[in-house]
């Protein structure tokens, strides 16, 4: 089950966290980033964030989380982890699908990825997302940056 999820709530929050640090662990590995930066964000950070948050729950535990931002048509995934006893079973493609249910038509989505995390970069392009661009962030990570562009009678959710 896909559902919205208030960050702020403790049980939600330290779920969301503990998954995250598992599936950035995977990545920091995949990317050969040892000192892989979301890794080091906080229980207390990730409450503050101001994004909106989609979980997927099973068997009362999250097992997958995509936040993102909306400034105008324009919606940035900020994160999308899957448990990494998940994987590969189609939990980021439900909820990259959620996610475009929620969107007005003509909204642009946008992503950004490590290069080398080719899961992720092949999760994305079978979702309709492109590469757009690549660039190396201030750590040194090859990243990729993906769009796909939404068509259709889709309305605000």
């Amino acid at each position: 089950m896909i559902t919205v999820a208030d960050i702020r709530e403790a049980t939600v929050a330290s779920q969301v966290h503990a998954l995250q640090q598992a599936a950035y662990l995977v990545e920091s590995r995949r990317i050969g980033c040892a000192d892989f930066p979301p890794l080091h964000e906080s229980i207390q950070t990730l409450q503050q964030s101001t994004d909106r948050f989609l979980v997927f729950i099973e068997a009362g535990r999250i097992v997958g989380a995509l936040s993102f931002e909306i400034a105008g048509n324009c919606v940035t995934v900020t994160r999308l982890v899957v448990s990494p006893d998940r994987f590969r079973r189609g939990i980021a493609s439900a909820l990259l699908t959620a996610l475009e249910g929620r969107l007005a038509a003509a909204s642009t989505l946008c992503a950004t990825t490590g290069d080398l995390n080719k899961p992720a970069v092949s999760a994305y392009e079978k979702q309709g997302y492109r590469t757009v661009s690549r660039l190396v962030s201030p750590e040194g990570i090859a990243l990729r940056r993906l769009q796909k562009r939404l068509a259709g009678v889709n309305g605000p959710k």
